[in-house]
């Protein structure tokens, strides 16, 4: 049996594909896939530098989270307006970056909320594991403040 897969699905494809990656757009589904890919490539250099700080670097587990967390937020407020939420800025940047770093602020308190809850005071599980945790839940919480509330439609 031979599969065969015509124009009109590869071209929908790439018209997705095309939406996904490329396009500017308002749409949440589209931007959560993008908000994903951002927040994993920031997940990467995040957690990558906390690891680096901390096991190297012999820093607390709160000071390398807080470390590979500031340079994440950065990267993570680039790739943003780059890509995530492009042209749909209503503020001068400098405002628009001081609100970015108070949600990202309330991120790191759960992050570091979790971190300390399961790792640090209980045990419950293990330093990295726990900071996974973290950074999901941290994720929700930045994607959904920055999209309903830093680049909410203007009326």
């Amino acid at each position: 049996m031979c599969i065969h897969l015509s124009n009109t699905h590869s071209n929908g494809l790439s018209a997705f594909l095309r939406r996904v990656l490329w396009d500017k757009t308002q749409n949440t589904f589209y931007q959560l896939i993008r908000a994903g890919v951002v927040g994993a490539i920031c997940t990467v250099v995040d957690m990558g530098l906390m690891m680096v700080v901390h096991y190297f670097g012999n820093a607390s587990e709160a000071l390398s989270v807080l470390i590979g967390y500031l340079v994440g937020t950065v990267v993570n407020y680039v790739l943003g307006i780059l890509w995530i939420f492009r042209d749909q800025s209503h503020m001068n940047r400098g405002a628009e970056f001081g609100l970015f770093c108070i949600i990202n602020a309330i991120g790191l308190g759960i992050n570091e909320g979790i971190v300390y809850w399961l790792s640090t005071s209980s045990g419950l599980m293990g330093f990295f594991w726990a900071r996974c945790i973290g950074v999901g839940l941290a994720f929700i919480w930045s994607f959904a403040a920055r999209k309903w509330g830093l680049y909410k439609k203007q009326a």
